[in-house]
């Protein structure tokens, strides 16, 4: 068996064999781009407006809710039926802005997220040809537990690339 592997290892190139690797942390370098500081504020701006439009909407059905109530023993049967579609339609609609809040803001930081991971795979890209590596592994959430001597962490390479100090 011992000489068998010898025997594979010989028809190997040497470069299979040491193989340049290179290794850094993604989501630290991504968090610490200018950018992501401004996305961030960007969704954080979005979220503020969805909120206030959903607390708008939340008083308005709240004031006719209440309205009904006061006057629902005196009001005659067409008119409280037509009050209560009114409310349930006050409702849905609150419930459907809601979701569509919570879809439209998903979107917008998957968006904004995604263009920022562009700029960091380019980059990482450019330093892995620089570097002439074979692979660059992420250690984000310990992914990477040892490096051997061929491996390189390339991670203030990557930043220097993208401005980063």
């Amino acid at each position: 068996m011992k000489k068998l592997l010898i025997a594979l290892l010989a028809f190997l190139p040497m470069t299979a064999l040491a193989q340049q690797f290179g290794y850094m942390d993604y989501d630290s370098v991504l968090k610490q781009m200018p950018a992501y500081a401004q996305a961030q504020q960007e969704i954080a701006n979005l979220k503020d407006q969805y909120q206030k439009e959903m607390n708008r909407s939340e008083e308005e059905f709240n004031r006719k809710y209440n309205d009904f109530l006061d006057g629902q023993k005196s009001f005659a049967d067409n008119i409280r039926i037509r009050r209560q579609k009114e409310l349930q339609g006050l409702y849905e609609s609150g419930v459907a802005f809601r979701k569509e809040c919570e879809t439209q803001l998903k979107k917008a930081e998957e968006d904004m997220l995604n263009t920022l991971k562009m700029t960091l795979n380019q980059a990482v890209g450019e330093v892995g040809n620089e570097m002439n590596l074979e692979y660059i592994l992420n250690t984000s959430e310990h992914a990477l537990l040892y490096a051997g001597p061929n491996g390189s962490d390339i991670t203030e390479k990557v930043k220097a690339k993208l401005g980063i100090q």
